[in-house]
């Protein structure tokens, strides 16, 4: 049975998620001041990683930026609930900033299939 779920992502450039094989990511966006991802599975089967990268408007893209699929462009309306700890290595820089708004662009690929 196909069902919608969500996964917290962290605030960093890039992070490798495990989700149900075959997942369809529908979007990503803020809830409750966290970054939120969204995605439509069939919960009985192996995961997979899917790596993720997240850019700030006016930060610099990774090289290798264009191995990955565009899956939304998203706001926050303050700094995240769940920030990485200080000196975080892969933190992102904060991104620019438009009303207090933080501006964020995901991407997405797989990476490796699990068995569950």
């Amino acid at each position: 049975m196909k069902t919608v779920w969500k996964k917290e992502l962290q605030v960093v450039t890039v992070q490798q998620i495990e989700i149900p094989v075959g997942s369809k990511i529908l979007t990503v966006g803020e809830q409750d001041n966290n970054l939120m991802l969204w995605f439509l599975c069939d919960d009985d089967v192996e995961l997979e990683k899917r790596e993720i990268i997240i850019v700030g408007t006016g930060n610099n893209a990774p090289d290798n930026i264009e191995d990955y699929t565009y899956i939304a462009t998203t706001i926050l309306l303050g700094p995240p609930m769940h920030a990485p700890d200080p000196g975080e290595e892969k933190t992102i820089p904060d991104p620019v900033r438009q009303d207090g708004q933080y501006v964020f662009h995901v991407f997405e690929k797989t990476l490796i299939r699990q068995y569950s």
